[in-house]
């Protein structure tokens, strides 16, 4: 015959709750998904006591489906190791993402010199330049051919239309830029 159910303390729940992190063992749910509850691991039907070493915590749903089965020696729980490594990946993750934004980035600063250097080269000083972080908010957009491809078209083009204004360029560069945009 099993041992008589008696009612568990609060100090007792939570301490256990507490060591668990609040976790259903055998899940891995937490609240507010799920109630939790206490789980005898070896059943008080079977002979199990009230003892903190007994005793996991479990959702409402993982304790009504175990019942009063013992389900073998090994206490369930989360694999902790899974969870560490699973983590660990996450933060190789990240930081390889920020590697990667830092020479994105890197590289940007120095395709946005170089296609200065091609405005230079085909506006010959006749219209204001971009600055730096307009040129790069285009490579980012649309590309460094792309943006090449468009000073290039826009200084040939505004040469023979005569566009005017300080700006023409910068306006008519935006503007096929746009255009190619709205094209793909």
């Amino acid at each position: 015959m099993g041992a008589k159910r008696s009612s568990l303390s609060k100090r007792t729940r939570f301490a256990v709750f507490e060591r668990d992190e609040f976790t259903c063992q055998y899940c891995g749910e937490r609240p507010p998904l799920v109630v939790l509850h206490l789980d005898h691991i070896h059943p008080v039907s079977k002979g199990g006591e009230d003892t903190e070493e007994n005793l996991v915590t479990s959702c409402v749903a993982c304790n009504a489906g175990k019942s009063d089965r013992v389900l073998g020696d090994i206490r369930p729980r989360p694999d902790a190791n899974l969870q560490f490594l699973s983590t660990q990946q996450e933060i190789a993750e990240a930081r390889l993402y920020l590697e990667a934004k830092e020479q994105r980035d890197d590289l940007h600063r120095q395709i946005a010199v170089e296609l200065l250097d091609v405005w230079d080269d085909h506006a010959k000083g006749w219209y204001k330049r971009p600055d730096a972080i307009t040129v790069i908010g285009w490579i980012t957009d649309f590309g460094a051919s792309e943006v090449e491809l468009a000073i290039k078209t826009a200084s040939r083009r505004d040469k023979t239309a005569k566009l005017g204004g300080n700006d023409a360029m910068l306006r008519y560069v935006a503007g096929i830029l746009k255009n190619r945009r709205n094209e793909a």
